[in-house]
């Protein structure tokens, strides 16, 4: 059992995490912490979806059906792609998407009719007060599926993961710019980002080369053609000034500190300690936590084990004063 899961046991907490666009399995990040935590997945295409074992998560649920905003909306069209990885309620930009070797992946199959739900919705029926991490993959509606969370919901998110993308793979999407600019306006500092992509040329340049220069077709697929960017992989996380004006509570920046350690964020783990002890009248919380990253920062065997009696003594008395 890793520390931070023993941590989380210890002060009663269990994180709400949130996949929208569960293909594939949920974030390699969240394994960390999976076994104190609570797993809501999303996903209308079930072709890929990866088996959540027993144990995996303290309580974990795959809901059948796209994400929507309106509460009365109950189904919504979906376009089934080539790659289940494609398929979004958006159609495809085919136009855009002809410039890229990788154009027959959004080629859609049949259009379908499923069922759709809100986040509120899901949250409420799991009988979930909270929401602290979400992860957002919805090929193209990444902005809308968070501005559609309700306000009393929003405020309590401490990480949020988005996938928007960077050149109109569908038609009317949420691009990067549009996704950072609104996480930015409430209190979200990006905490990293991975541009990724796929080889530029045109569906007709590829025809041509199978026709007339095969070899050339597989050297493009190759290293030796480099990759032009198409989307980003952001994680972005709350900032201490945001959740101090909220008056967000000791839960928030605990979770806070703990999503800061699985993401690397050692640093400002360090700066969430310090203002739990400075400003949340906690100094005793505050101080065992700036140990504990500087434990992991330092990569000291410490980090890796169970928490010492005196940590747990700490944290069982903060334990009472942990509120939603």
């Amino acid at each position: 059992m890793s520390v931070l899961v023993e941590l989380l046991r210890e002060l009663g907490i269990a994180p709400v995490l949130v996949d929208v666009g569960a293909s594939g399995g949920g974030p390699e990040i969240w394994r960390e912490i999976a076994p104190a935590s609570v797993y809501i997945g999303f996903d209308p295409d079930l072709r890929e979806i990866r088996t959540i074992a027993d144990g995996e998560y303290a309580k974990a649920i795959i809901v059948n059906s796209a994400v929507c905003g309106q509460e009365s909306v109950s189904e919504a069209r979906f376009y089934l792609t080539r790659s289940p990885y494609c398929s979004s309620t958006l159609p495809p930009n085919t136009k855009a998407l002809r410039d890229y070797i990788f154009y027959d992946l959004f080629d859609v199959l049949r259009e379908v009719n499923v069922r759709a739900t809100t986040i509120e919705r899901a949250l409420r029926d799991q009988e979930c007060a909270a929401l602290d991490w979400i992860k957002i993959d919805a090929q193209g509606t990444d902005l809308r599926i968070f501005e559609s969370i309700p306000e009393n919901f929003r405020d309590h998110l401490v990480a949020v993961d988005t996938e928007p993308g960077l050149l109109d793979g569908y038609i009317g999407e949420d691009l990067f710019v549009d996704v950072h600019r609104v996480l930015r306006s409430e209190g979200f500092w990006l905490s990293r980002v991975d541009v990724r992509g796929t080889q530029r040329v045109s569906k007709e340049t590829i025809d041509f080369l199978l026709r007339e220069k095969p070899d050339a077709v597989a050297a493009l697929r190759s290293e030796r053609q480099r990759i032009s960017p198409g989307w980003c992989e952001g994680r972005y996380l709350r900032t201490i000034d945001w959740l101090e004006g909220k008056g967000a509570s000791l839960r928030q920046f605990v979770l806070l500190w703990i999503f800061s350690v699985v993401d690397r964020q050692f640093g400002y783990a360090i700066d969430v300690a310090r203002h739990i002890a400075a400003k949340r009248s906690n100094p005793e919380l505050g101080a065992q936590l700036t140990e504990l990253a500087a434990e992991f920062l330092t990569g000291k065997p410490a980090a890796a084990h169970s928490l010492g009696s005196r940590t747990r003594a700490v944290l069982q008395r903060a334990a009472s004063r942990l509120h939603l």
